[in-house]
């Protein structure tokens, strides 16, 4: 099935290693230890340098991360609270589908049945 002409994309959670052999059907893969910590190997060269994070990106999280470590201390506090740090991924998220050129194909055209529904 991974292997057939129809399927453009597909995700598998496994415990399972061999799944990590197939390297030629993959494009990413995503490790996790008992620890819980984390790697991501990226095996698809376009998929990497479509990955960079741009110098906006890489101020995005210094902002998240400095005002979540300043204000980690007080409850009383909005910025770096949970509905805050939703707020700006909200925000981050809308503009990078905003720039996007198929979110402006979308917006171009009429869609009655969708214009009630806030982005």
């Amino acid at each position: 099935m991974i292997r057939s002409n129809v399927v453009r994309a597909y995700a598998i959670g496994a415990t399972n290693a061999l799944f990590v052999t197939k390297k030629d059907l993959l494009d990413a893969i995503i490790t996790i230890d008992e620890q819980n910590c984390g790697q991501i190997a990226l095996l698809d060269v376009n998929l990497k340098r479509e990955l960079n994070l741009t110098s906006a990106d890489l101020r995005f999280g210094d902002y998240i991360m400095k005002n979540i470590e300043d204000n980690r201390k007080s409850s009383a506090l909005f910025e770096g609270s949970d509905e805050w740090l939703r707020l700006q991924m909200r925000e981050y998220l809308l503009s990078m589908g905003a720039s996007s050129r198929n979110y402006r194909i979308w917006m171009a055209g009429p869609h009655e049945d969708l214009s009630g529904v806030v982005p």
